[in-house]
């Protein structure tokens, strides 16, 4: 059987606010992969194999969540896309770090498609989004493309033109249907990309990634430098557009010609930065350049001019969540994200832990916003067994917390700790669950850090032990006559751990059996533990009947005639 959660969650007043990390750039290594000529595998870039916080990033222009953990990001000054693992380990698996202008690359005999995506230049590249099969697409923006990398690591073009000494495996699309310097695409539920096709004021559809039949469609148009697209999810083919000219989000009802385009954050052509906790579509946007829809409802926007990171609630709420509106640039890292500064950010993805990650385009650098590790205290039983609130039973507990923290505890220390770190670093409960034993009541304090440093303040866990049944005492032996009535035999009920429920115990007894006698005398304490006693009594002899003789008649008494 699976004990349900029985947790005692600090009050929210006590839960840290959300916190901005930066989980990429801020350091010194930077470099190019050479490339080569018929390359056979991946090639390994200088500052691959390091913590990403001490790479270098030039412009971090979009970022995307890895269905795994850990996420891909756009170095575009660097030309190049790199993975970070949940570890923080950076590793470069698209680019040379050499820019290629159109169709030209450098050197002109490289195959820049159908080969490693290490060892292909990339012209301009703005945008990845993950694909569920592990690849990724890119999208090049002086390029005028879309590529695709392979689970394997092969690069190929999936829409537009691909350049120049491309292989076979491309399917490109005709050039009446070219792409004008897109800035995103993503994957649909459907296995196609929807294209933000900026120069175009438009939105693309490619059914299929690849294949002859991955012909381009353009589904809405009369946008105003459509900068990002992210699909909803539930399957209806509605999707966002973060229509950057217009300093607004509109939501699209379907991925066909003619669908309803309808505002869901901003006004049109009023750019600003307020409106915060009211309507949305009341609220102020400042050219927003991403937008992420968020799969319980509502979604993010990098709202880029302003500044900050702002989400939509699923009954249209708006909430800066990240960043203040036009503040100059301070890190921030390591307090509530709502006073960091973030500068010019161009793209938001929400993590499997469920954070968020934040492309900081001119602060070079990859945030997270991460949530307060919170810890969880399972108990089996699930509750407790006896009465009043008492275990009568040893329960076995386990604590855990939110991923990527580790878990401190204590039982029953001298004070309540203050913060994490008051509380010795290990738990016994939190490796295979322990049994908690000794009667009596019980306080577990729990807190968690995760990786970060961000503490939990520690949460507290109050039980109560009682399993040891009460003691039932008996009185000296009582007495009764025979026949009495009323006759009560009386104990006393003892227990140190919860108490009794009921001290003095008695029961009525019958008198009309004598001699010595015993009676079984039974209480409950607090906890529900019963306890009993087999109690003697005595009910003296059935007393003797008086009974009066008759006289006999005298031989010569009255009315007896004497004999003649």
């Amino acid at each position: 059987m699976v004990a349900a959660l029985w947790v005692a969650p600090a009050a929210a007043a006590d839960l840290l606010p959300p916190q901005m990390h930066t989980v990429a750039g801020g350091g010194t290594c930077s470099g190019s992969v050479t490339p080569v000529n018929t390359p056979t595998g991946p090639v390994r870039g200088p500052c691959d194999g390091i913590a990403a916080t001490s790479a270098q990033i030039e412009d971090a222009t979009s970022v995307a969540a890895l269905p795994g953990g850990g996420f891909l990001y756009v170095d575009w000054g660097n030309k190049a896309v790199r993975e970070v693992s949940p570890l923080g380990i950076v590793t470069t698996v698209a680019g040379t770090g050499t820019q290629i202008v159109g169709n030209q690359t450098v050197p002109s005999t490289t195959d820049v498609d159908c080969g490693p995506a290490t060892a292909s230049g990339l012209d301009d590249p703005v945008a990845v989004a993950a694909l569920p099969d592990g690849g990724f697409l890119i999208t090049e923006h002086a390029g005028e493309r879309v590529r695709m990398v392979s689970p394997d690591g092969t690069i190929s073009t999936v829409a537009g033109i691909p350049p120049a000494g491309s292989g076979s495996c491309d399917a490109p699309v005709s050039e009446s249907t070219a792409l004008s310097y897109p800035d995103d695409a993503v994957p649909t539920a459907a296995g196609g990309a929807l294209i933000a096709d900026t120069g175009a004021n438009s939105v693309m559809l490619l059914p299929a990634l690849g294949g002859p039949n991955a012909t381009l469609t353009q589904i809405a148009g009369g946008l105003d430098q459509p900068a990002a697209v992210s699909e909803i999810p539930g399957g209806s083919g509605a999707y966002l557009v973060a229509d950057t000219g217009a300093d607004t989000v509109s939501e699209v009802s379907g991925e066909s010609p003619g669908a309803a385009v309808t505002t869901v954050a901003g006004q049109s052509g009023s750019a600003g930065s307020g409106g915060s906790g009211g309507p949305a579509t009341a609220a102020q946007l400042n050219a927003p350049e991403g937008v992420t829809a968020l799969s319980g409802g509502g979604f993010l926007i990098a709202d880029t001019g302003d500044d900050t990171v702002r989400e939509v609630s699923p009954t249209g709420v708006i909430t800066t969540i990240a960043g203040q509106a036009n503040e100059p640039f301070d890190t921030g890292d390591g307090g509530a994200a709502t006073a960091a500064q973030l500068d010019g950010p161009t793209a938001v993805a929400p993590t499997i832990n469920g954070g968020i990650l934040i492309a900081d385009d001119s602060n070079n650098a990859i945030r997270e916003i991460t949530l307060a590790p919170v810890s969880t205290v399972t108990l089996t039983p699930s509750s407790p067994n006896g009465r009043n609130g008492w275990y009568t039973t040893k329960p076995q507990v386990y604590v855990s917390a939110t991923e990527d923290a580790t878990v401190a505890c204590v039982l029953d220390p001298g004070q309540a700790p203050p913060v994490y770190a008051a509380i010795v670093p290990g738990c016994t409960y939190a490796v295979g669950g322990s049994v908690i034993s000794g009667n009596g009541p019980h306080t577990l304090y729990v807190a968690s850090e995760n990786s970060f440093g961000d503490d939990e303040n520690p949460i507290s866990v109050a039980l109560k032990l009682d399993t040891t049944r009460p003691t039932v005492t008996c009185k000296a032996l009582q007495s009764f006559r025979y026949g009495q009535r009323n006759a009560i035999v009386s104990a006393t009920l003892r227990d140190g751990v919860s108490g009794p429920a009921k001290r003095g115990l008695v029961f009525r007894v019958n008198t009309h059996r004598p001699g010595t006698r015993k009676v079984t005398m039974r209480g409950t304490d607090l906890a529900g533990l019963r306890g009993s006693a087999r109690c003697k009594y005595r009910v003296g002899a059935r007393p003797r009947s008086r009974v009066k003789k008759k006289k006999a008649a005298h031989p010569r008494g009255r009315g007896v005639k004497k004999p003649a």
